[in-house]
């Protein structure tokens, strides 16, 4: 490691930094602003007795059904908006002081997360971090698709 290499923190999101399922919270976010998606929830409700089987994969897709139909800016919006209320707020102080530290030692802080990237990248530009990594969603070009797909690589 040369001199201005001093190593990387990492900081995981969920029930790390924040006492919460964040897709929860998203979802509670997204239905509580839009109260009609509370309907695309069926699904992911009525197969939820078969997530082992279905795989986590399948049902974060179904459960990202929430935001079908939302045009992508009003996603961004929201995605914002949502950061905006939640970062720091929610977040464990000593945690927020653990990182404060690493960023003062010199280290490149990532925060990780397997929430989607769309408000992961949100929250760790508000909490100062070096990089954020999120869960790969492909959101659709213009509005968001029914169950949106999780590109593999």
């Amino acid at each position: 490691m040369n001199g201005r290499e001093r190593g990387w923190a990492l900081f995981d999101l969920d029930q790390t930094l924040v006492s919460w399922d964040m897709q929860a919270v998203w979802g509670n976010w997204v239905l509580r602003r839009q109260g009609w998606r509370r309907i695309l929830l069926w699904p992911f409700l009525g197969l939820l007795p078969l997530a082992k089987v279905l795989g986590s994969g399948t049902m974060k897709r179904l459960f990202l059904g929430c935001c079908w139909a939302m045009e992508r800016r009003d996603l961004e919006e929201v995605a914002e908006a949502f950061a905006e209320r939640y970062v720091p707020a929610i977040c464990y102080p000593d945690i927020l002081e653990m990182l404060e530290k690493e960023k003062a030692a010199g280290r490149k802080t990532v925060l990780v997360s397997a929430s989607p990237e769309s408000y992961v990248g949100r929250m760790g530009a508000r909490l100062g971090c070096d990089h954020a990594v999120g869960t790969v969603v492909d959101w659709g070009e213009e509005a968001v698709g029914w169950c949106p797909r999780l590109p593999k690589g």
